[in-house]
């Protein structure tokens, strides 16, 4: 038992995540990082989770779905029933203008705080005071080529072919 994400994820072959004293998803580490089932384990996994229902869908094969009062791009997963979006940290990227491209999820806020990520800290965690939060994962070059700091406003993006749906 542990409470410690790095410990379950680098010793346990099967993992059983309690939440309130109940369980709340098992499985191997794989099946948590591609498929948490919710915030708290997606957060415990250093995932993006996102809980909507699919709002439009166009004839190219994406979607939207509604996650809350955030409208977020996919592709098209298919059928009408809600689905769980799941978007990695280093699929973030961040920007401090509005970014040009190709990427159609684009978040604005606050960054709330920078973490090294173990072991040597050459990869930063930045949590983002964005509606809902996000996180990304920079390398330490970036977070100082940005001059990234705790309270400065940045957009963070991330294409739709990122996010994992499953239901």
């Amino acid at each position: 038992m542990t409470h410690a994400p790095l410990e379950a994820t680098a010793f346990g072959e099967h993992i059983i995540v309690l939440e309130q004293g109940r369980a709340s998803q098992s499985g191997t580490r794989d099946d948590l990082l591609r498929r948490p089932k919710s915030a708290y384990i997606a957060e415990f996994m250093g995932m993006n989770l996102f809980h909507g229902r699919i709002a439009f869908r166009d004839f190219a094969g994406f979607a939207e779905i509604q996650a809350g009062d955030r409208t977020l791009s996919i592709v098209d997963p298919g059928g009408d029933e809600e689905v769980f979006a799941a978007v990695g940290p280093r699929e973030v990227t961040l920007h401090l203008e509005p970014p040009a491209g190709s990427a159609l999820n684009v978040f604005e806020g606050p960054i709330e705080e920078l973490v090294p990520e173990p072991p040597f800290g050459e990869r930063l965690r930045v949590s983002l005071a964005t509606r809902p939060p996000l996180v990304a994962e920079v390398t330490r070059h970036s977070a100082e080529a940005l001059k990234l700091s705790p309270g400065q406003r940045v957009y963070a993006s991330f294409k739709a072919t990122a996010v994992i749906t499953y239901r």
